[in-house]
């Protein structure tokens, strides 16, 4: 006996759909991070009070101001690439909302089950 061929569709469009909102997160993270990493400048002075505000934990941890300035900027970087991340999932929640929105009205389209029929008899 074959089973329907709508069960070997599904995993596979379930798939198909999670690899194209995975791809959407990864170029909106991209987008997101040149956005905000082009408002952090080297000689920007909120820059500069950002990185010694993250120095100086490291200095307290023992490292030298040159690691702990390192550090800071590593974990600056760290930041803007969470940040970018967490926009990027705002805006497949959105792409989600949307879609369904414009799906949901379909249905109304759907016919209603006969009510003499069994599960299996409809396939």
């Amino acid at each position: 006996m074959n089973p329907p061929v709508a069960s070997y569709r599904s995993p596979d469009s379930g798939s198909f759909g999670i690899a194209i909102l995975a791809n959407f997160v990864v170029k909106h993270t991209q987008i997101h991070r040149l956005d905000l990493v082009s408002d952090v400048a080297a000689g920007s002075p909120l820059t500069v009070q950002r990185i010694q505000a993250l120095t100086v934990p490291f200095v307290k941890q023992g490292l030298s101001q040159y690691e702990a300035q390192h550090a800071a900027i590593g974990l600056l970087d760290k930041q803007i690439t969470l940040q970018a991340a967490m926009l990027s999932y705002n805006d497949a929640w959105i792409l989600l909302l949307i879609t369904f929105v414009v799906v949901s009205p379909a249905i109304l389209l759907l016919k209603r089950p006969k009510h003499g029929l069994s599960m299996d008899e409809g396939h």
